[in-house]
């Protein structure tokens, strides 16, 4: 998952702070993140399949990412200015650098310990019961930032949250503001800048490579969640699309109709399990999951065929679901011993 832009600008930082502070601690970046082309691609006027070509982007360009992009589209300028959208897909584009956020003004400190002193800390036990019964991903305060009634500057304030105090995420967060629920039980949002904010993993739970969790939204199976839970998980998801037609690098999850292989398998773990994962299938099969022996095969494994042409998920029973493979849309496909697909077997992956 990308690293969420940076909030700009005076009005964002009074909501972040008390008021009569005199110094603020303003977040700089070092160097803008750069999308380089890996195969031509078309910039776009919105982050949307089907929007207006602006231009095709060739091969070795390289694009500065802004702010407002997506998990399936970067938000980029181009050489010439133009600004627009083009796709995450890694056959596309790659992210070549990131940017780095440093504080501007000593006043940070400063600020922040100021603030520490007119407001309560909130008891280490509320804390600790927030980050570990919740199985879901928490945001962690850096720096003392405000709880507010909106995702925008401005907002009312709800109260203030000190330094170590861990945030349950809840659905509905966006680019530049999570939204959680406190350990007092209150709601609202908090910013996503990284100075005053991170996430992390409330449980330490071990993810597999190549997978990070969308905090935007709430799996059927959360992160602590049984391996039969995930599995069934799983399984829903995947079952709720049979029939959905085959359609090259197309993911309902940008607004698009049906599927190809890969973002099949993409879109079922994320749903199923608030997973992030490449929808290249070539990805998949390098750099997703753990590799396991085939004659282990478990059902919610990820298949991976011919060196990364093809993908599925293992259901059991030498069956599994995927989207093409000759079917033309998503369906069942025999996995057992000296079938066809048995037979392209290149690597048998454990997401869990």
């Amino acid at each position: 998952m990308r690293a969420k832009a940076v909030v700009s600008g005076l009005a964002a930082m009074a909501t972040l702070l008390p008021l009569g502070l005199s110094s603020v601690a303003m977040a700089s970046t070092n160097s803008a993140s750069t999308v380089s082309i890996k195969h031509n691609a078309y910039l776009i006027t919105a982050p949307k399949s089907g929007s207006t070509k602006i231009a095709l982007e060739t091969t070795g360009t390289k694009l500065t990412v802004l702010s407002g992009g997506n998990s399936y589209w970067y938000h980029v300028e181009d050489a010439k200015g133009r600004d627009g959208y083009i796709t995450t897909n890694t056959y596309y584009t790659t992210e070549t650098s990131s940017s780095t956020a440093t504080t501007s003004s000593s006043a940070a400190a400063s600020s922040s310990s100021t603030v520490a002193s007119t407001a309560t800390k909130p008891s280490t036990s509320s804390t600790s019961t927030a980050s570990s019964t919740t199985g879901k991903q928490v945001v962690e305060v850096l720096h003392n930032a405000y709880l507010v009634s909106a995702a925008k500057s401005g907002s009312s304030r709800i109260e203030l949250e000190q330094t170590g105090t861990q945030l349950t995420i809840l659905s509905g967060s966006t680019q530049y503001w999570w939204h959680v629920e406190a350990p007092s039980g209150k709601s609202g949002y908090i910013t996503a800048n990284s100075y005053y904010t991170t996430t992390t993993n409330p449980l330490n739970v071990q993810l597999p490579p190549g997978v990070t969790l969308d905090p935007a939204i709430t799996p059927i199976a959360s992160v602590d969640a049984s391996a039969d839970a995930k599995f069934q998980a799983i399984l829903k998801v995947a079952e709720s699309k049979l029939g959905t037609p085959y359609e090259l690098d197309h993911n309902e999850d940008r607004g698009q109709t049906g599927f190809d292989c890969s973002n099949f398998t993409a879109y079922v773990y994320h749903h199923a399990l608030g997973y992030i994962i490449s929808t290249s299938s070539k990805t998949q099969y390098t750099s997703v999951g753990t590799k396991v022996a085939i004659a282990d095969m478990q059902p919610g494994d990820l298949l991976t065929f011919d060196d990364g042409g093809h993908s599925g998920i293992y259901i059991g029973n030498n069956q599994m679901i995927q989207c093409g493979g000759g079917l033309g849309k998503v369906g069942y496909l025999s996995v057992a011993p000296g079938s066809y697909w048995y037979q392209h077997l290149s690597a048998v992956k454990r997401m869990y």
